[in-house]
Order: C-alpha cells, then sequence, then structure tokens
C-alpha cells in the first residue's frame, strides 16, 4: 500500500487568485493545509493529494461557495498539465486522449483516477477521488469533471457538450454555475461521479493533433516518470531528491508534503525497515559520488546541493561515509592536469 497520494503542486493552480476573489487568504489556507507555501506559486512541487482535498474543501466552507471547484476549473487550460497535457492534446481521437489521462493521470495526481464505462451507445468516464473519502471530496470531484469537459471543449470545439454529468453528492442551493458550465444537464444524488457522452464521441478526431509527437511525448515521460511510486520509502525517496537543494530536506518537512506527521512517517518507513536518516543518507551519497565524480561542479556548489550548511559540514560526512575524502575522490575521477583534478 503507498504511504500516501501525492500530487503535483500545479493541482492548485489558480487557488490563490480564486480564493483571493471570494475574500479568503491563500496563504492562511495552505498553511493550515498542511501544503507548503511555496507551492501557490511553483507547480512543479510534490504535496499530498489528501490536503489538497482538504484545502478545497475548507475554502468552500469557509467562503460559504459551493462552487469553488468550478471556479478553479474555469480558469485551468491543458497547458497548466505540463508534459502530460501535451500528450493528450496530440492524441488522435477522444478515446486515445482519455486512454492517456487514465494511463497517466497519476503523474499529476494520484489521489484521483477515472475509468471508461461503455453500456450500448453510452460513455461514462467515472470519476473518483480516491485521497478521500466521497462525503470529503466535493469540491475536487466537480473540479475534476469540470477539468475534463472543458478540455474536451478545447480539443473538440466550443459547441461540443455531453450528454450528462452526474455527481453522486446532493445538490447545491443554487445549481446555475453547474449548468452553465458544463452547458448540459446536470444531476446529483448519483451513484457514481461522471460525464456520459455518446460511444461515437469516442472516435471523434481531435484537429491539428500530431499522433507522432504523442509517441515521442509518451516516451519521455516513461522515461522521466519511471516506475509509480508504491511504497513509502519510494515516496520519501523522491520528496528528498526534490528537498535537498533546498537546505530543508527534514523528515518534519517530508512529513508536512506526504500530509502526515512524523511519527507516521517513522512507522512508515519502520515496515520497510528503514528510517528518514538511512534514506537521506543513502540518496545523499549516491548523488554526492555523481556529482564529484563528472567534476563538472565545485565541491561547495556540491555541498549546497545535498543540502548542508557549508563546505566543511560536506567534507566531514563525506570522509565518514566514505572512508576517504572528496577530494580524493575527484583527483582519481579526473586527469592530474585537469583543471577539475584540482581541488575548489
Amino acid at each position: 500500500m503507498p504511504l500516501t497520494h501525492l500530487a503535483r503542486s500545479a493541482a492548485i493552480s489558480d487557488f490563490a487568485e480564486v480564493a483571493r476573489a471570494i475574500g479568503l487568504d491563500p496563504i492562511r489556507m495552505v498553511d493550515e493545509a498542511g501544503i507548503p507555501r511555496a507551492a501557490l506559486s511553483n507547480p512543479d512541487l510534490t504535496i499530498s493529494a489528501g490536503a489538497v482535498v482538504r484545502l478545497f474543501e475548507a475554502a468552500a466552507e469557509r467562503a460559504g461557495v459551493e462552487d469553488l471547484g468550478l471556479r478553479i476549473a474555469s480558469r485551468r487550460k491543458l497547458s497548466n498539465l505540463g508534459a502530460f497535457g501535451l500528450l493528450v492534446r496530440e492524441q488522435p481521437n477522444v478515446r486515445k486522449a482519455i486512454d492517456a489521462v487514465i494511463e497517466y493521470g497519476w503523474i499529476q495526481n494520484e489521489g484521483v483516477s477515472l475509468r471508461i464505462d461503455e453500456a450500448g451507445g453510452l460513455v461514462i468516464l467515472n470519476a473518483t477521488v480516491t485521497a478521500a473519502l466521497p462525503a470529503a471530496s466535493r469540491q475536487s470531484t466537480e473540479l475534476m469533471l469540470a477539468i475534463l469537459v472543458l478540455s474536451l471543449r478545447t480539443l473538440l470545439g466550443e459547441n461540443w457538450r455531453p450528454q450528462l454529468v452526474c455527481f453522486s453528492h446532493i445538490a447545491p442551493a443554487n445549481g446555475q454555475p453547474h449548468a452553465r458550465l458544463f452547458n448540459c444537464p446536470v444531476e446529483f444524488d448519483h451513484d457514481f461521479s461522471g460525464i456520459v457522452l455518446a460511444r461515437r464521441d469516442l472516435e471523434l478526431p481531435i484537429p491539428r493533433s500530431d499522433p507522432s509527437a504523442a509517441r515521442q511525448l509518451e516516451k519521455i515521460i516513461d522515461s522521466a516518470a519511471g516506475r509509480r511510486r508504491t511504497s513509502a520509502d519510494e515516496a520519501v525517496r523522491h520528496l528528498v531528491l526534490e528537498l535537498l537543494p533546498t537546505g530543508q530536506c527534514t523528515a518534519m518537512q517530508v512529513a508536512l508534503r506526504l500530509g502526515i506527521d512524523r511519527r507516521t512517517l517513522h512507522r512508515h518507513l519502520s515496515e520497510h525497515k528503514t528510517s528518514f536518516s538511512d534514506i537521506l543518507d543513502d540518496e545523499r551519497g549516491r548523488l554526492a559520488q555523481s556529482h564529484i565524480a563528472q567534476g563538472g561542479r565545485s565541491l561547495s556548489n556540491v555541498a549546497v546541493l545535498l543540502g548542508f550548511s557549508c563546505l566543511s559540514s560536506f567534507s566531514r560526512w563525506y570522509a565518514r561515509k566514505f572512508g576517504q575524502s572528496a577530494t580524493s575522490l575527484r583527483r582519481l575521477s579526473r586527469p592530474d592536469n585537469s583543471p577539475e583534478a584540482r581541488p575548489r
């Protein structure tokens, strides 16, 4: 079982603007949700998908706004999804685009999922927020379906519309924002949340798409993403690599990103017979030897990239771990007359 569902901080893109528009302080809201403030401006941080769900629900409740998810979705574009969005955009038809969302959506947000259910001439795109119980994920569910509909409309033209949009939660007091955004019948209190469309819509071609570019993007994404994280230690290693250059790679910061406390983090890692300090030490060692052997960076710069406050701290750690000095490894890795062989 995964330690927690993770997401790119792109999941909260445009939240700050919407929050201010409804009278909320976005910084205070992300602080309370346990999301780093930098996530408001940097779309590529790794954060807890569950914390995103809680953020949206808390903001909607505090502001008394029932359509927060729709307001955020209306500001989103495929470009918010980075390479994943481009991959979807370049698919030859709607079926392939949806298949890409299903296969690669976890790269954006592990806390949501989509599946296709086909019955007769109709298709249901069934959406689930796996990072929280359905009763506690209203805004995230509406955001997900709104982004999906608006993305399909971007690909197929403004006149495209689904047959029906269904939500498992109860109806809002005012359903006009939903009717306006989806531009089709919207029903609530169903046994599923999803979009109903005609089966023939799956075969609609996406104008000006480039399937060859999609194949290249798929290779790039596969290479960059690697295998999906499935365990606590893998999730922590991912965050250690992200946080090391910031100088704030601590167990507390990692736990915060995962939306849990330090004790829970320690317990999960113990189940994998490891600890935060072991993972930190392993990743530092692997990166240190790689950087030093390549010789393109000064030792002072390597120290900073590995989260050390000064070169002397890095040098002492390196000597303890490897039984030799960093400068010794650098000399062995470079010709004697190379400039990189000289300590810096």
